[in-house]
């Protein structure tokens, strides 16, 4: 099937490939064949992409990068990591996302449709309340220092959306913060915490 996807690719014919390459794709999903639906799921996203589908394409290009990384496949994670890129995708959790999700902390049906959950299951098999597990105790986790600025950046995280104490001001109040010195440290708690659940890769079980 996707001998025939790269032939009918090579000779212009995008249906027929886009064809060959979805069928070779659930074939191997079915058998949980995870290298060789990594393989085929990136051909299909880069026909999507040839066709003017890049939704398809971007959706093809996770579903490929997060099976290459279920399989441990380095290459094949990198190549589909380069195309979602290269479709303006993003694959790493990012301060925006881990603000939305952390605003939706309290309500796990909107939680499970944000955007951080659908960036973490790349390279994870994780659910709502898991999220929400991972999200409280790394911030509890980094708010356990002594001193310092990361300390508390993951303590103005952990009174605005954990323990929801009140709003940025009273937040701010309480920690004795000025405003300026509060609107850094949330900045970087938002990064800081970005980054580590970007250091996350748990993958399933085959």
């Amino acid at each position: 099937m996707r001998m025939e996807g790269r032939l009918a690719l090579a000779a212009g014919d995008d249906q027929f490939a886009r064809e060959q390459f979805g069928a070779a794709a659930d074939f191997w999903g079915r058998l949980s064949g995870r290298l060789e639906e990594a393989r085929s799921r990136r051909l299909l996203g880069q026909v999507m992409s040839r066709i003017g589908d890049p939704a398809a394409a971007i959706e093809e290009m996770r579903r490929a990068y997060h099976a290459a990384v279920r399989c441990s496949a380095g290459t094949e994670t990198r190549l589909a990591k380069e195309e979602l890129m290269r479709l303006g995708d993003t694959i790493e959790p990012t301060p925006e996302q881990v603000k939305r999700a952390l605003e939706l902390l309290h309500q796990p049906a909107a939680l499970s449709g944000s955007a951080l959950l659908g960036t973490m299951n790349l390279s994870m098999d994780i659910d709502a309340a898991k999220l929400h597990d991972v999200l409280e105790d790394t911030i509890r986790e980094l708010s356990r220092g002594s001193a310092g600025e990361e300390v508390e950046a993951a303590r103005v995280l952990l009174d605005c959306y954990v323990n929801r104490v009140g709003s940025h001001e009273v937040v701010a109040e309480r920690l004795h913060l000025s405003r300026r010195t509060f609107y850094r440290r949330l900045d970087r708690g938002l990064l800081t915490l970005a980054q580590r659940l970007g250091q996350l890769r748990v993958p399933a079980a085959i």
